[in-house]
């Protein structure tokens, strides 16, 4: 796809020719670009022709698509569409080159997408994080996006923060992958430990257990619903959790060792406190090999599925179970959501895709 070709085509289908006008007024450098477009009695095909022209001298970015979104939200796909083509700069070899700035290409590194819930998870990876600025997305949604440094690479990485729970991780991821188009989807943050992990140990989900998942009859009759993290993101948390070297990038003051850890993560609707609760007991008979419970995992990954993009859950062991709010008052959530995210850093710089 010529992507001259696609924007003109593109815009034909998305803005009457008074509507264009308006769009490309209000815009960066609107009056300028405005006085160059032809006057009223030009066909709507002239017009478009025109702003693409005059877009492709100044240099288009992201910017002009997120604008364009936030006129028509539900035409996502074709927007995201066209945004490709520019992103992949294949331009239209009938048409003669244009002089300025030449039209944005794709950054030569990838970015990520990072789902948190809770404050304190999103802050630990922010602190990690350069450059960062603000993007709201046509919803409201705000996204804070920065650079991730390490070993002579920089990713980069759009933090987002939603509610707790399953719905809203599945709700949020939806419009996070639609939105920003990212190489990979994450969810980073704190975990309760069921077992074999202390506080401050890290878990990369090799699946995740949606628990709630079953048949209500005289006793409740386990149906599991799993959602797999890439296999691609298992691989790499396997190799870096062996290494180590993601303990160098911790903030704060490290406290102890911590072990990272591959393996299955249990998620529900429920905040587990106490180990003689029936959902403790639950899911240690029926999900014993669950090394951590939370509330969001399940569906990041459901809504990753359904997008065809690439997903993991990281956690950092705030607690294991008994003793939740005395070990919360000591500071473990900070801890934990420190190591989950010095140990996602890790795998971001470090994994690599089929076109690097």
């Amino acid at each position: 796809m010529h992507r001259t070709r696609a924007l003109h085509g593109l815009l034909l289908s998305l803005f009457s020719a008074d509507e264009l006008r308006r769009f490309i007024r209000y815009g960066p450098d609107g009056d300028a670009i405005a006085a160059e477009l032809p006057g009223a009695s030009a066909s709507p095909a002239a017009l478009a022709e025109a702003v693409v022209t005059a877009l492709e001298t100044r240099g288009l970015d992201d910017h002009f698509f997120d604008r364009v979104l936030a006129e028509r939200p539900r035409r996502v796909a074709d927007i995201n569409t066209v945004r490709d083509a520019w992103a992949h700069a294949t331009p239209d070899p009938t048409r003669p080159a244009t002089s300025g700035r030449p039209a944005a290409s794709a950054p030569g590194r990838s970015r990520f997408v990072v789902l948190t819930a809770l404050p304190v998870e999103a802050s630990a990876l922010l602190e990690l994080l350069e450059n960062l600025r603000e993007q709201v997305l046509p919803s409201g949604t705000i996204v804070e996006v920065g650079d991730l440094h390490g070993d002579g690479k920089i990713v980069e990485v759009a933090v987002a923060q939603g509610g707790a729970g399953n719905i809203p991780a599945a709700a949020l991821s939806t419009e996070l992958l639609g939105s920003l188009r990212p190489a990979a989807l994450l969810f980073v943050g704190v975990a309760g430990g069921i077992k074999d992990v202390a506080i401050g140990d890290v878990v990369a989900a090799t699946k995740v257990y949606g628990y709630a998942s079953g048949k209500a009859q005289g006793e409740f009759q386990a149906r599991p619903d799993v959602g797999r993290s890439a296999y691609r993101f298992e691989q790499r948390a396997r190799a870096d959790a062996r290494r180590g070297a993601w303990l160098k990038r911790r903030k704060g003051e490290p406290s102890g060792e911590p072990t990272a850890h591959v393996g299955p993560i249990a998620a529900g609707e429920a905040v587990v406190a106490s180990k003689r609760s029936p959902i403790y007991k639950f899911l240690r008979e029926h999900y014993s090999d669950a090394l951590a419970v939370e509330m969001e995992g399940r569906g990041l990954l459901e809504a990753a599925w359904m997008q065809h993009v690439e997903a993991m859950v990281i956690r950092g062991i705030s607690d294991c179970i008994d003793g939740k709010s005395k070990a919360d008052a000591s500071g473990s959530q900070k801890l934990a959501a420190r190591n989950a995210a010095a140990f996602a850093a890790e795998v971001m710089l470090n994994v690599q895709f089929g076109d690097q």
